[in-house]
């Protein structure tokens, strides 16, 4: 799991210097915030001591995460055909 959570923070690194074009701040926001939620996520199941507790919890912040990374996919998508259509 640690290895997969250093891939994410990988990806969220390159997110974040990747250059944004106007009108796809936002939506690239949400995509970089999203994408730390998941690396966390999975830290924190790598580092889980047994507490079944701690199980649920880091679990269902995984599952909330991964649907917030589709909603940010989504808003990405839905700013760059808006801003293909500008064009």
């Amino acid at each position: 799991l640690q290895s997969v959570a250093s891939i994410y923070r990988s990806i969220e690194k390159d997110l974040i210097a990747a250059p944004v074009p106007a009108g796809m701040q936002e939506s690239h926001l949400k995509m970089v915030q999203s994408i730390a939620f998941l690396a966390r996520s999975v830290e924190l199941m790598a580092l889980w001591s047994g507490d079944p507790i701690d199980a649920m919890s880091y679990m269902d912040a995984f599952v909330r995460a991964d649907r917030e990374t589709k909603v940010a996919f989504d808003a990405v998508f839905a700013a760059i055909t808006k801003l293909s259509k500008q064009s």
